[in-house]
C-alpha cells in the first residue's frame, strides 16, 4: 500500500504534512525563557479558544478523555459524595461508572439518546434532591457515540438556578475547538477538552 492510510473516524486526527514536519523539530528546554514564552502565547490563545474570561486560569493536564475525567473526579470529589449523571450514550455512561468505581455515588439521570437534555429536565432532578446532597453534575457536551450536542450554557443555567452548590463538569472532547460551548459568565468550571477528535 502506498500513500497515508486516511481514518474516517471521530479521533484521533490525521495529521497533515506539515504538523509532522514541526513535531521533527527538537522539543525546547521546558526550563529556557522561550519555552515560558511558548507555555503564555498557548495558555492565552487556549484560553479564547475556550472563551474564558481573560482573568481566569487555565490548567492543562496531559491525558486522554478519560484521564481528565479522573483527574477531575478525585481532585474535586470525596468518596461518598453524590453527582448526577445524565445517562446520554456511551461516553456519559463511562464517566458516570468511573465515578462509581473512584467511591462516588453516583444517580443517573435517565435521558433519551437521539436528543439533548431539555435543562427543565435536568432543573426537575436537582429540585428532586431535598437534602442538597448533589456536589456535581457531569454533562457531556457532544456525546461522541450518539453525535448529540447539550446546549451547556442552558443546562449550567438549569443548575445555578435550582440554587444548589453543585459544580458542573464539562466534558468537550468530542466538541471542542468545533462547537461552541457558551461557557463565558457561567463562573468557575471543570471542562474536559482534547484535540483528538474536535
Amino acid at each position: 500500500m502506498s500513500g497515508w492510510q486516511f481514518i474516517q473516524n471521530p479521533g484521533p486526527t490525521n495529521l497533515p504534512d506539515e504538523i509532522r514536519a514541526a513535531l521533527a523539530r527538537p522539543a525546547t528546554d521546558f526550563g529556557a525563557p522561550a519555552f515560558a514564552e511558548l507555555l503564555a502565547g498557548c495558555l492565552r490563545d487556549l484560553g479564547a479558544l475556550l472563551d474564558l474570561d481573560p482573568a481566569g486560569e487555565l490548567y492543562l493536564h496531559t491525558a486522554s478523555g478519560h484521564g481528565g475525567w479522573e483527574a477531575a473526579l478525585v481532585n474535586l470529589f470525596e468518596p461518598g459524595e453524590v453527582v448526577l449523571a445524565p445517562d446520554q450514550g456511551r461516553f456519559s455512561r463511562a464517566w458516570g461508572d468511573m465515578a462509581t468505581a473512584l467511591g462516588l455515588e453516583v444517580r443517573w439521570l435517565e435521558a433519551d439518546w437521539r436528543r439533548a437534555l431539555p435543562p427543565e429536565r435536568l432543573a426537575a432532578a436537582l429540585a428532586a434532591d431535598r437534602t442538597g446532597e448533589i456536589a456535581g453534575v457531569l454533562l457531556v457536551h457532544t456525546e461522541t457515540a450518539t453525535g448529540v450536542t447539550n446546549d451547556v450554557a442552558a443546562l449550567v443555567a438549569a443548575l445555578r438556578g435550582s440554587g444548589r452548590t453543585a459544580l458542573a463538569l464539562v466534558d468537550a472532547v468530542a466538541s471542542f475547538g468545533t462547537t461552541g460551548a457558551g461557557l463565558r459568565g457561567l463562573g468557575p468550571r471543570r471542562g474536559g477538552d482534547g484535540v483528538a477528535k474536535g
